[in-house]
């Protein structure tokens, strides 16, 4: 069965029970950190890394990035 085909199973079942952003984001993490098995030592030990980081920290980091002004945002665009 084709990966991207589970996970869109999979986050169709869980919308639909009615899940909480958390458990969205426990299982997506958890998805992919089953898809690091497949890699060699060194690519694994970095993968499971990169998708082990916890459900709050992320939130933190999230709000980080959305409460930091985007220096863009005021620019005005012309055209010549």
């Amino acid at each position: 069965m084709n990966k991207y085909f589970f996970f869109a199973l999979l986050l169709q079942i869980l919308l639909l029970n009615g899940c909480t952003q958390r458990q969205l984001y426990e299982a997506i993490q958890e998805n992919q950190r089953n898809e690091c098995s497949r890699l060699q030592l060194d690519d694994y030990k970095h993968c499971i890394e990169k998708y082990s980081k916890p459900y709050n920290q992320y939130i933190k980091e999230h709000q980080e990035i959305l409460s930091t002004p985007d220096k863009h945002s005021n620019q005005e665009i012309t055209l010549d």
